[in-house]
């Protein structure tokens, strides 16, 4: 079995169950491969943002006695897939999107930009711990980025205005 940021199918599928709200059985068309399927998708994409700051593929970090993936990815993984499989496999049931889905899908795309934009310097700043990050120095020409910032004092017009 594959090794997947969401965890295991059984966690998406019950993620699924408990945010729709169209009845029982509904869950049931759902299959291992085709969960499985969704959630290798979303590891591509959540690899594809993080791949700006991370080296990806993420490595799972120790925590207690177990390893795994460290927080938020696995929420984020799941909410995604499980979003990406109602979007597409109960389009058709009424009400079709829920208020509470897609605040959860929102809020995850959130925490992944956040930790794309994290500044590791930052105390306080959210960055995935035990993943090595990229360099992220660029460069930037002298006479375009003034090397120290302007002040009341010696700001663009010459003094205080």
């Amino acid at each position: 079995m594959a090794d997947y940021y969401a965890g295991t199918w059984e966690d998406v599928k019950r993620l699924i169950g408990q945010s729709l709200s169209v009845g029982t059985g509904k869950a049931d068309i759902l299959t291992p491969a085709i969960i499985e399927k969704f959630m290798s998708d979303v590891d591509d994409e959540i690899n594809s943002v993080l791949s700006q700051v991370y080296f990806v593929p993420l490595r799972k970090v120790k925590v207690g006695s177990d390893y795994v993936y460290p927080e938020p990815i696995p929420y984020i993984a799941r909410v995604l897939t499980a979003n990406s499989i109602i979007a597409t496999y109960y389009k058709d049931i009424s009400p079709n999107e829920n208020i509470a889905v897609r605040q959860m899908y929102e809020k995850a795309y959130f925490l992944l930009n956040r930790l794309v934009n994290a500044d590791p310097g930052q105390s306080g700043s959210n960055i995935l711990k035990g993943q090595r990050l990229k360099n992220r120095t660029r460069f930037v020409s002298p006479s375009i980025a003034p090397s120290k910032p302007a002040t009341p004092t010696s700001g663009p017009a010459g003094g205080v205005g």
